[in-house]
């Protein structure tokens, strides 16, 4: 027997094994470190029924308010509000939370439907009132604890300019804002967006609501000739933006207005991302101005964990010196006189996941047929044939309708003689609101003349 035969304790004992095997652990928890801490490529998630997402809202960028419109962007931005005041810019700072969320219908919005396949989609009235179509309703709601508004009107002191915000005092408040918009299953385009707001700014209570049926919302009109516009106002779906392409480092694409990169990845919090850079290419390439994102996308997520945007777009020409005639000439056609600009941040604080992927594309028997949407021609009234000045109110709700309204216009004579010169001239009334607010009914109608002048 061998007396001098080195055990494996003996062995482990050794200086010089000690350090091997030291090293060795070191090596791997460091490999296994870094392959469970490497960010790994992905595609978008899809959206669910019943995601929700709540995050918080940063406004504003330094000196920069979050929002300023001036002069023709107020209409394009603010036109839910009815002000009797002329003012000339509207700028908010703001902060608060926000809520986004895939809402999950139940077995009666598929009545009709032969089976529960498509369980989840709501029912939604469409543009001819057909209360038939199913869709997929997205809810965003601000909730604005802290808010400064400020407006300006015209100076008449100096030569009718608009004072810029930091001249202007603001008053405090706070506001919530819902937007609702309901995507159609089949063609997966927005059938409906509804607008609802109630604010209290320096005491004073304001609310109302608004319907279109199409692309709404406060960047809506925007929207139409700057596509990919309202994706800033809400925390963007990944889907949207990036469709199936992978999210990986250098990847790079273009959709929906937007020119995408993936910068590479990046830390949020105790967790990793890609980082992703945007930039919207009309905005860009037309000389309008410049509109950026930064995006945080990360696997499990639809929406964006993280994201800031920067906007600002201009028609008064400080913005297009190295442009071509062409870009700002279309530039002129297309955008209002003033400025507009959008800067806030977004961060996720709380994700809830659905369970079933959201039904689009996909057909459903109780869909009007395009034979069954035509307006029923007992209903339709053609007051443009018996001379009429302004279509028929044939509201039941109202005391004073429109037709006692105009016959105002036999009294205040002078003071709207515009109006008067044009209604006696083949000119009409082509919008007409009511406020029934305070004890008299107000009316504020918007007339044309039959040479283009309106007022």
């Amino acid at each position: 027997k061998r007396q001098n035969a080195t055990t494996l304790v003996d062995m482990i004992k050794q200086p010089k094994v000690i350090a091997v095997v030291l090293v060795a652990l070191f090596v791997g928890a460091a490999g296994w470190w870094y392959i469970n801490s490497e960010l790994e490529p992905f595609t978008a998630d899809p959206l669910r029924y019943g995601d929700t997402m709540e995050y918080t809202i940063t406004g504003g960028a330094g000196d920069r308010p979050a929002i300023m419109a001036s002069e023709g962007f107020l209409d394009l931005v603010f036109s839910f509000l009815d002000t009797e005041e002329d003012y000339c810019r509207i700028f908010l700072d703001y902060n608060g939370r926000g809520t986004l969320a895939i809402s999950e219908g139940t077995s009666q919005d598929l009545f009709g439907e032969s089976s529960q396949n498509l369980l989840g989609a709501v029912r939604t009235r469409g543009a001819y009132g057909s209360n038939d179509w199913l869709a997929v309703e997205m809810t965003n709601t601000y909730d604005l604890d802290d808010l400064d508004v400020g407006r300006s009107t015209y100076s008449i002191l100096n030569s009718g300019s608009c004072p810029d915000a930091s001249s202007s005092p603001s008053s405090p408040g706070e506001a919530v804002l819902t937007t609702r918009r309901y995507v159609e299953l089949r063609e997966q385009v927005t059938m409906s967006t509804g607008f609802d707001f109630s604010a209290t700014v320096d005491n004073k209570p304001y609310e109302g609501s608004a319907t279109t049926f199409d692309v709404g919302g406060l960047l809506g009109s925007l929207d139409v000739f700057l596509p990919g516009v309202s994706m800033m106002l809400q925390p963007i779906e990944l889907q949207d933006l990036f469709a199936n392409d992978v999210i990986e480092e250098g990847a790079s694409g273009e959709r929906l207005g937007w020119r995408w990169r993936v910068v590479g990845a990046d830390t949020l919090g105790d967790d990793k991302a890609w980082k992703i850079s945007a930039t919207h290419v009309d905005i860009e390439s037309l000389c309008l101005g410049s509109a950026t994102m930064e995006i945080w996308a990360e696997e499990d997520n639809p929406w964006a964990t993280q994201q800031t945007v920067d906007v600002i777009i201009s028609n008064d020409g400080s913005l297009q010196d190295s442009c071509s005639p062409l870009s700002e000439a279309f530039g002129d056609y297309v955008l209002p006189e003033g400025e507009l600009e959008l800067h806030h941040a977004f961060k996720s604080t709380k994700l809830t996941r659905g369970s079933k992927v959201l039904d689009l594309g996909k057909d459903y028997s109780i869909r009007p047929r395009a034979n069954l949407l035509a307006i029923d021609d007992t209903l339709q009234e053609d007051w443009a044939a018996q001379e009429g000045i302004h279509p028929p109110d044939k509201s039941e709700s109202r005391t004073h309708t429109l037709e006692k309204a105009m016959q105002c216009f036999d009294y205040i004579g002078g003071q709207a003689s515009g109006a008067n010169a044009a209604l006696d001239n083949s000119g009409y009334i082509w919008r007409a609101i009511d406020d029934r607010s305070g004890t008299a009914t107000k009316w504020n109608v918007s007339w044309v003349a039959a040479d283009d002048t309106a007022g």
